[in-house]
């Protein structure tokens, strides 16, 4: 349980917020010059790292070799501020989110463009919807995230190097996924994203309005996935809420 330093001085920069790496005070304005420069590996932190970084030993030390890694949800935006003292934007990885900024960044610098995660069909939706909306693409490539669609992703990445690569595979995966292209010589932008593709394949699983408007994306996702989302919020979320309410206590 390392909470880190506490004090309102602390508005930007890298922090352990219970044992895992967040970087504080990122916005889209700094996400976008990043992207300008040409190389950056970006991932997120949210509650469900806590659970991954429990059943994956790689997922804090991988995390640690990103360039940034952003607050996604008011989860731990709020337990930044208790512990920190300052309030850090929340950049979710979703078409209305911090996805919007590095897509029409890629378009405007005319990168090409890879996806790899989610299955066949899903990624293939999602590189018709991109190719449409975002002209400024030179390319854009997609393969799943399941059996051999991986191998041949990589593959393909090394051999044509695109400037931007997203993958969404699930939490651990991902990240190691990216790391592992940049151990095998690609270079660029490579942005882990989770789900993000099956929104961008289906705008219907997209987030409700009334959920960005309060800041409280998870419970638009469960009032619409139920059945799948209510193990992750109300299991697989006890670690971080431990953590959190411990913090809280120890605190008074």
């Amino acid at each position: 349980f390392d909470s880190g330093a506490v004090g309102s001085d602390l508005m930007a920069g890298r922090v352990s917020l219970y044992g895992l790496p967040l970087d504080l005070g990122l916005d889209d304005r700094e996400i976008r010059a990043r992207i300008g420069r040409g190389s950056l590996l970006l991932t997120y932190l949210n509650p469900y790292s806590y659970k991954v970084s429990e059943e994956q030993p790689d997922y804090a030390p991988n995390l640690e070799k990103f360039d940034l890694i952003v607050c996604d949800g008011i989860g731990i935006q709020a337990a930044a501020r208790s512990v920190f003292g300052s309030k850090t934007p929340i950049l979710t990885p979703d078409y209305d989110g911090i996805a919007a900024t590095y897509l029409a960044a890629a378009s405007e610098l005319s990168l090409s463009l890879c996806l790899v995660g989610s299955a066949d069909e899903i990624v293939s939706q999602a590189v018709l919807r991109l190719r449409d909306e975002h002209p400024g693409l030179t390319e854009v490539r997609g393969f799943g995230g399941y059996g051999s669609s991986p191998r041949l992703a990589k593959e393909e990445i090394l051999a044509i190097k695109p400037g931007m690569v997203l993958v969404g595979m699930g939490m651990g995966k991902q990240e190691a996924y990216i790391l592992d292209l940049v151990e095998s010589g690609w270079s660029g932008i490579g942005i882990c994203v989770g789900g993000f593709f099956d929104k961008l394949a289906n705008p219907d699983l997209d987030y409700p309005s009334w959920a960005k408007t309060l800041n409280m994306r998870f419970l638009g996702r469960l009032a619409r996935e139920p059945g799948r989302l209510w193990r992750r919020y109300f299991l697989d979320y006890r670690r971080f809420v431990g953590l959190y309410l411990r913090h809280l206590i120890t605190r008074k």
